[in-house]
């Protein structure tokens, strides 16, 4: 028996040839071998709420955070330094609340609030309480005022809403100072407006209110139309940039001729005109408004010397001249004979303080004009100066505006080594009157 089995090559039934099973193991290995950590390439695309991939466990209202898995072999993307592979995945979790105690109870206009604490991680969780009505907004009588200007806020007086609930028909009027307008500021155009009331968890609007909106007159404050100003940089800092509603005040500045000059720049003496101007808008009108701007140039008479000349130079009558600049913009004037002291301006009256003894007082002037009553006298506690006095009453003839001061006569000084043997001198400065 055993010899024809052999001879034949049969196998008894239920044995596996070996043959084949060294073939699957191979097989096997090759598999292993392609779908090895090593050799695989990954991609993390896989989301597993697995315990393996877990970054950050979840916590009351704090998702919990999971590395991405490759869809290939399953390994966690941990430790992948790229960041487009290094993903991570969340899930959320949520607070578990306790007993809940009412903090405030709701009432018909009003939600209330209740308060728990979470019985995982013990935090504090609150809950609105609902209004226990289904609301709908009604207007009962409309504001008294529905005709505007652009730039106001709704009117609210003469208003009267109520809050009818749609399931039961409870109906309540809450106060005015608890509604709020669908808008704050109007524009021209605008049709119409609502009012709307939150009981703290739902709000309800009105159906809409009619009105008209027409354009408003920008309000351009502390416009002045005459200004007389000592020079600066920029004189027409003088003037208002902007209009109370923000709107860009445009300011072109004229002189007699015409031309035009840039607000930035420091004007020369003389009288210019400026033009305001705000240019027309959705909301607002066109405005204009004129202003005469006279620019007057203040010399510094305290911190030069003058040139002298003798009497024998010159056949006719000379002053000693010097050459000044204007203290704000270096604008140069020729003006005659240096004052080293002080000049006073009130509503009525003159003081001249002047660094020599004044010997004969030809004249003082005003544009021109001769101020009458002006008296010359030393001053004890300065020797070698004189004061200058009117009678307190001389320039009350005088307008107000700028005005040029003119005093000639005789001076020395105390050592009379500067100017020689009593020279005639000339002194011109700018006064500025304002009269009470």
């Amino acid at each position: 028996m055993h010899s024809e089995r052999k001879k034949t090559g049969q196998t008894s039934p239920g044995r596996i040839p070996r043959a084949f099973c060294l073939l699957a193991f191979l097989l096997f290995l090759l598999l292993a071998a392609g779908c090895g950590e090593s050799a695989c390439e990954h991609q993390f695309t896989e989301k597993r709420e697995e315990e393996q991939y877990l970054l950050v466990p979840a916590s009351c209202g704090t998702p919990a955070v999971y590395y991405r898995s490759c869809r290939f072999c399953g390994c966690s993307a941990e430790g992948i330094e790229n960041d487009a592979i290094f993903l991570l995945y969340g899930f959320t979790g949520d607070h578990r609340p306790g007993e809940w105690t009412v903090v405030r109870e709701a009432d018909d206009l009003h939600c209330g609030l209740k308060e728990s604490f979470c019985t995982v991680c013990g935090l504090s969780v609150t809950e609105e309480i609902p209004v226990p009505h289904s609301y709908r907004l009604e207007i009962l009588t409309p504001p008294d005022k529905t005709a505007y200007r652009a730039g106001e806020t709704p009117d609210p007086a003469g208003l009267r809403v109520r809050l009818v609930c749609g399931d039961c028909g409870f109906s309540i009027e809450p106060a005015t100072e608890e509604l709020c307008f669908s808008v704050s500021r109007l524009h021209a155009g605008t049709p119409s407006f609502s009012v709307s009331y939150s009981d703290g968890q739902k709000t309800y609007e009105s159906e809409a209110i009619a009105v008209s909106v027409t354009r408003a007159a920008p309000s351009v404050p502390s416009w002045t139309e005459y200004q007389t100003v000592f020079c600066r940089d920029c004189p027409v800092n003088y003037y208002p940039h902007a209009s109370a509603e923000g709107l860009p005040v445009e300011l072109p500045v004229r002189d007699s001729a015409g031309t035009v000059f840039p607000a930035d720049q420091a004007l020369p003496a003389g009288v210019y005109e400026v033009t305001g101007s705000i240019a027309e808008t959705d909301d607002w009108e066109a405005w204009e408004q004129k202003s005469v701007l006279e620019v007057v140039h203040r010399l510094d008479y305290r911190s030069s010397r003058p040139h002298v000349y003798s009497l024998p130079h010159f056949p006719r009558e000379t002053f000693t001249e010097a050459w000044e600049l204007c203290l704000d913009c270096e604008h140069v004037e020729t003006v005659y004979v240096f004052l080293d002291g002080w000049i006073g301006v009130s509503a009525s009256d003159l003081v001249l303080s002047i660094p020599y003894e004044v010997t004969d007082l030809v004249s003082v002037t005003l544009n021109g004009t001769e101020i009458p009553g002006v008296t010359a006298v030393s001053d004890p506690d300065l020797p070698g100066t004189t004061l200058l006095r009117t009678d307190g009453e001389a320039l009350k003839a005088f307008p107000n505006g700028p005005c040029m001061l003119r005093v000639e006569g005789r001076a020395r000084t105390q050592d009379n080594f500067w100017y020689g043997d009593e020279p005639v001198y000339c002194l011109e400065a700018y006064l500025l009157l304002a009269h009470e």
